[in-house]
């Protein structure tokens, strides 16, 4: 059964960071969504904190969760920021504040650092810096 995925960071399209799964084969594009909650980061990787604000982000249909899933699991669990030991990313099933459905999202659970991604756009957060 498929299972719908919403990411805002490293696993969004058009991304290049080492070690990222080829989304692109695990998935299908269902164009962009928008996540409660709220973006932060120290510079290379996004992290999403439940609760109040507005994530931009991009829906996924994934046919293969089986395969799929153990995959970006793998690749979240081992994010740079994780190491020192300040929290864990969970994948939970989240609502959707767009469009209205609910899907998989990786959240951050554990210790708040960091400085909030304007407007919860990690693209322009980016671009902003000229680093993609």
């Amino acid at each position: 059964m498929a299972e719908l995925l919403a990411v805002y960071g490293t696993l969004m399209s058009g991304q290049a960071y080492e070690g990222r799964p080829d989304v692109e084969r695990l998935m299908r594009s269902r164009g962009p969504c928008r996540i409660g909650g709220t973006l932060f980061s120290t510079g290379e990787y996004p992290w999403l904190v439940e609760g109040e604000g507005e994530v931009v982000g991009e829906l996924y249909e994934i046919d293969d969760p089986g395969t799929a899933f153990p995959i970006l699991d793998a690749y979240e669990a081992e994010g740079r920021h994780t190491l020192d030991g300040a929290g864990t990313y969970e994948r939970r099933r989240v609502r959707l504040l767009e469009p209205d459905v609910e899907a998989w999202v990786y959240t951050w659970v554990g210790e708040r650092y960091g400085e909030p991604v304007d407007d919860g756009d990690w693209r322009t957060f980016i671009a902003l810096r000229g680093d993609r």
